[in-house]
């Protein structure tokens, strides 16, 4: 791997966290803006690693401070673009139907229907049956969440996945 492809690969890395980002701005869902996060971050330390002497056979010190440099003005960048986003974005309250199923708002539809399926088998009224009525009323209560929140997947936007 030379400097170029060094370079690239920062680049998808940010175009990722830029889309990851966006989504956020969108649906107020921010795990794959820390998720992208630490991967930019692991990829900067990876590559100081590498600019040591004995890895790198050009001017080490030069390098190592122009990486650095270029890894503190992304982070900065990160966070002022991340701070302005978030103010933007809506709140999380915990009924949008990816915060139900727990999965990304991007994840695949497949995901989606295994995370409802399991979901439901886990809190089905038939499941709690013999408990207290309680038990029963929450059961019952919690399926139509997953039902209400299933359904306005499926009435998700073409352009929701693109």
């Amino acid at each position: 791997m030379n400097m170029a492809d060094v370079i690239d690969t920062r680049a998808k890395l940010m175009e990722l966290w830029e889309a990851a980002l966006k989504l956020a701005e969108e649906t107020g869902y921010w795990d794959d803006v820390y998720a992208c996060g630490r991967i930019i971050e692991a990829f900067h330390d990876k590559i100081c690693e590498l600019l040591k002497p004995g890895s790198f056979s050009g001017d080490v010190e030069r390098t190592s401070v122009l990486w650095e440099d270029v890894g503190k003005s992304e982070r900065r960048y990160r966070e002022i673009t991340e701070a302005e986003a978030r103010a933007r974005a809506p709140t999380p309250n915990g009924n949008a139907w990816w915060e139900v199923f727990g999965v990304a708002p991007s994840a695949p539809a497949q995901a989606v229907r295994t995370a409802y399926l399991d979901r439901l088998k886990q809190c089905h009224p038939d499941r709690v049956s013999g408990l207290a009525p309680e038990f029963i009323v929450l059961a019952d209560k919690m399926t139509k969440k997953l039902n209400a929140a299933f359904e306005e997947f499926e009435q998700r936007p073409s352009w929701w996945t693109d």
